[in-house]
């Protein structure tokens, strides 16, 4: 997916707000997110999408998460 994922606590930094915020953002579509172990497991966000989203400009979301099931 990218070379970097970033956890939830860190896109807040990034945004300046807090991570009830970015999970918000998810829920209501407006950022994705990943949960590389599955339903249960933490949020991860591509930092190139967090970029975009910070900017202001829209990228292709086919859904807010994304779960990742292994093995």
């Amino acid at each position: 997916m990218t070379d970097r994922l970033l956890v939830t606590k860190e896109v807040a930094k990034r945004a300046g707000c807090d991570p009830k915020t970015v999970r918000r953002w998810v829920k209501e579509g407006k950022l994705c997110g990943v949960k590389p172990g599955g339903a249960t497991s933490a949020l991860r966000f591509d930092k190139r999408d967090v970029d975009r989203f910070l900017s202001g400009k829209k990228g292709r979301c086919d859904g807010p998460v994304y779960s990742l099931q292994t093995g």
